[in-house]
Order: structure tokens, then sequence, then C-alpha cells
């Protein structure tokens, strides 16, 4: 096998398919990433027992890359990568096995290392059959970064660890909690399918790195695995099993109180309230009302001091007397996630959980568990 490439092209396809590739895998092979010349295409796969990547570059646009003998090879992902990121940029490589060593010469450089058993390297699961449903890239990222951050970061239920999709007629909803908090986020998609899957937060992160935001993705759900494939991308992932909890019980249905507020003008409040909220547990921040309807937002700790801040609201509707804390980082993450201007708050009580959502805009929802307030 021996190939010609820019040190550029192969740069970004090693970035996209190492990040998958682990330092420790079960099995040894799995160290390596897979080059493989077919006419006049490189694919490059990586991955491990959960999640493989497979890229294809196509190199007869390029009159100087090309496939000089079709064949495979396999080469530690950590020594290659590395290699290559050094190789100046915009300079042709060339890579050639030879028996059971990897040549990598790039003008006058010229390096060997010892390649691994391509035969021993496993097969990736077969694509399900059909089109698959179709989702623009923008909008499976933005669902993915709306959604992903308020998952468990461990937890003995692993379904809380994943996001969990939901498709039900015609329409795709991601929900991510960790039992304190909840992001919810819904798209309409053309498809027949119903069912629930579970997606390891890893996936939807190398997702977003991975695949272009213009080009369309298609997805193919199964049982146990779910395939993500573009025009020059696969991306194959095990599902996390077990049944994920029903949230219709924890939506609140009704509300006291209805604040409509910058999210800009609030974000900065809760955060400057959190520089003291880190000294709790629960990052614990009081939001509170009077009847003169401005918000008041306060931290405080007897070890360093105490903040305290008023903000005028747009609108307020409902019940003026309001007190309730909450989790300060959880509640700025949650406002993070939210592009538009106004945020729409709903209050049912000091201990019932706080919805978030922008204005006027129902396919978005983040709900934020209140703390004890600390004393």
């Amino acid at each position: 096998m021996e190939l010609i490439i820019h040190t550029d092209t192969l740069k970004k396809a090693l970035y996209i398919v190492g990040r998958v590739i682990s330092a420790n895998p079960s099995i040894p092979v799995l160290s390596g990433v897979k080059l493989e010349g077919v006419k006049e295409s490189l694919i490059v796969t990586g991955g491990d027992s959960d999640i493989s990547i497979i890229k294809t570059i196509d190199l007869k646009e390029s009159p100087q890359e090309e496939i000089v003998e079709q064949g495979t090879l396999v080469v530690p992902i950590k020594y290659f990568h590395e290699l290559i990121k050094r190789m100046p940029n915009n300079s042709l490589v060339t890579i050639k096995k030879l028996y059971k060593k990897v040549q990598i010469t790039c003008g006058d450089i010229e390096t060997t290392l010892s390649g691994l058993n391509e035969e021993d390297y496993p097969a990736v699961p077969e694509k399900p059959p059909g089109d698959g449903i179709s989702i623009k890239g923008s909008l499976l990222t933005e669902m993915i970064k709306e959604t992903q951050f308020a998952a468990a970061k461990s937890d003995t239920r692993a379904v809380l660890t994943g996001v969990n999709w939901n498709f039900k007629e015609e329409e795709l909803t991601m929900i991510a909690t960790n039992s304190q908090r909840l992001a919810l986020r819904k798209a309409s998609l053309k498809t027949n399918l119903t069912g629930t899957f579970i997606l390891p937060i890893k996936t939807l992160t190398e997702l977003v790195h991975s695949i272009d935001k213009h080009q369309f993705i298609n997805m193919y759900p199964s049982e146990s695995m779910f395939t993500f494939q573009s025009e020059d991308l696969i991306l194959y992932s095990r599902l996390i099993s077990g049944t994920y909890p029903d949230i219709n019980r924890i939506i609140p249905k009704d509300s006291a109180t209805e604040v409509v507020v910058k999210k800009g003008r609030l974000l900065e409040g809760i955060e400057r309230a959190n520089l003291l909220a880190a000294q709790w547990k629960n990052n614990n921040v009081t939001l509170s009302m009077n009847m003169d309807g401005k918000i008041r937002l306060s931290s405080s700790t007897s070890e360093v001091g105490q903040i305290q801040e008023r903000l005028e609201p747009v609108d307020v509707q409902g019940e003026r007397n309001l007190k309730v804390s909450f989790d300060g980082k959880f509640f700025a993450e949650a406002l993070k996630s939210i592009q538009e201007e106004l945020v729409s708050l709903s209050f049912g009580g000091s201990m019932r959980p706080i919805t978030i959502k922008p204005y006027n805009k129902t396919s978005t929802m983040h709900l934020i568990s209140p703390v004890r307030a600390s004393s």
C-alpha cells in the first residue's frame, strides 16, 4: 500500500478520527488508525468498542495526491498523528507499507514506524438498510449543544449519562437530565419512526466536532447501534441500554409567576452571584421578588461576604411575592445554551422546579430544581 497526500488534508482527517481512538483499548490493534487506499480515495478509520468513525478523502480532484498502490495498513495513532502534525504545512507526504513497517516521507524528512496487523482490525458494523432519517447538520449540532450539558457526569443509573432521543409523529425530542436539572429540545423531522434511543455523551461530542454543519446527515437507528452518515463520514455508536425516566410527570403544568427578562442581563447577574455561590455545595443563588416587580439576585457566605443586585424584568405576570434558591451554575449553563435575547421564567413556588424557555418559543425548555436556602 502506498499513497501521496497533502499534510493539511491528512491532519484534518486524523484530528477527527484520532479523537475516538483509545490510548488503552481492549484490543491492541485499536490503538492504531487504519488507512485504506481504494481506487482514488483514502479511507481513514478509528474507534474503540463503543464508537467508530470512518472518514473518506477523495483524492481525484488533486493532481498531486494519489493512491500509488491500493491496500491497507494500520499504524499506532499516538506516534503517527504527532508526526504528521509536525510536518510542514501544505506539503506532500508519501506513506508506504513495507512489510511490517510504515515509511513516512515528507521532503527531507523520513520516518519509519512499526505497523500493526491489519488483519486483526475488527470489521466495522454494517449500516442498516434504507435511506435513513435526514437532518441538517446545523440543526443536529444546535440540538445537541442545547441538551447534552444537562446529562449526568457519573451516575449509578447509566441512562442518565446519555441523551434520550425520542422519535414520535414526525418529531425528534432530545432530553438530558441529571435529576437536578433537565434540558429539552424538539424539532420537526420527516420520519415515520417511533421509538427512543439513548446516545452516549461521547458520541454526541464527536458528532459536533466531525460533521459538516452545511451538509445533511442521514441517521440509521437500530436496536443496539446508531449510525450517522454524511457525504464523507460515517460514525457508528453503541447505544446505552435501559429505560429513560418519564419526564412528563416532573414538568410543571401551571405556574404562579411568569417573568420575561433579558437573557444577557440575567446571565451577568447570575455569574456575579456565582462568585460567592461556589462556596456552597449546591452553588446556592437566591432569586426573589416583591410587590415592586424587580428581581433580586443574591448569594453569600460567612467566610467571604455577600453580593446582591437588582434588575428590571421586561414583564411580570401573576404573583409578585417570590423567593427561590437554586444551583447558580446549572442556571447559568441553561441560559448560555439559549440563543434568543429574551427568556421566560416560570415559578410555581419555593420548592417547585423553575422553568426556563426562550420567550415565545416552545421547542426548547430547561428545568432547574430548587435547593434549600443557605443559612
